[in-house]
């Protein structure tokens, strides 16, 4: 067991009155599973990542990671060992616009002594496919260059886990789903992923599923092919999503035959629409 989450509360006060942003939520992931979170704006999503994160402590329940209960360390242990065992790519980018591609993949290591050069750095930013940007500064880098930038440096330190808040927001076609190809070649490797978003498209590409209304999680695991079917391609022409461990050729051919059947639910009179795909996790 990777991750394990008891009965978590985030209690917040706004106008006199208290409302849970986290309510009692409880799940348990296993170490190389590939989960992603769905749910509306304001659901708890961030929140419940940032409890996994160590960035955030519960008003009550516990956090347990890689064995160690993290709601109850203080900063610096938190920090470090988030440093150590967690890699977080925050909703918003995070790259420092003063320092380079390289500069900012190499700055974790730099807190605790890991000993990892620009060696390791490089070869981790050709994986991602922007190794000819290392010498580049944020500020001249598309959306998708600057997300494969922040998930790199959320790698260098070898994490056991991959935590991503709204990876493809914002970002064109094309740059989402090679983001989300990237994110399961990184689980495929071993590393275990969650992934937080309110996009279908992205969402299927987990092995588990969870829903989020009101603070209160629940697993939603049974719901991903019926979502990948009635997707039909119509946001990233996937489709059926490719499932972990699925070969790289074969997700070519998913991609190609999905294609074929978003233009065909066109001509039928559309495929269904994001609000519709949510209702099914609802329901």
């Amino acid at each position: 067991m990777l991750v394990e989450i008891e009965d978590a509360t985030v209690t917040y006060r706004r106008g006199g009155a208290e409302f849970n942003a986290v309510d009692h939520a409880s799940l348990v992931l296993e170490q190389g599973e590939f989960a992603t979170v769905m749910g509306r704006s304001g659901s708890g999503k961030t929140t419940l990542l940032s409890l996994i994160a160590g960035v955030q402590r519960p008003t009550s329940g516990r956090i347990t990671v890689a064995g160690k209960d993290i709601s109850q360390m203080g900063d610096r242990d938190s920090s470090r060992f988030r440093n150590e065992r967690i890699g977080y790519v925050p909703q918003r980018q995070g790259l420092l616009p003063s320092l380079t591609v390289l500069e900012n993949v190499l700055l974790p290591t730099q807190l605790y002594g890991h000993g990892k050069g620009p060696e390791e750095a490089r070869n981790l930013l050709d994986r991602l496919g922007i190794g000819d940007l290392s010498g580049a500064f944020p500020g001249g880098m598309s959306g998708g260059e600057q997300r494969k930038a922040s998930i790199a440096r959320s790698l260098i330190n070898g994490p056991d886990l991959l935590l991503a808040d709204e990876p493809t927001s914002d970002l064109d076609r094309d740059s989402a789903r090679s983001v989300m190809e990237l994110l399961s070649g990184i689980n495929e490797s071993g590393t275990a992923v969650v992934v937080v978003t309110h996009e279908p498209d992205a969402a299927v590409y987990g092995r588990r599923l969870f829903y989020m209304e009101s603070g209160r999680i629940r697993d939603a695991t049974d719901r991903l092919e019926p979502l990948r079917s009635s997707m039909a391609g119509s946001f990233l022409d996937l489709g059926q999503a490719p499932r972990a461990g699925r070969p790289r050729s074969e997700r070519k051919d998913v991609a190609r035959a999905s294609t074929e059947e978003r233009r065909a639910g066109k001509d039928a009179g559309g495929s269904a629409s994001v609000h519709q795909h949510v209702l099914m996790l609802e329901i």
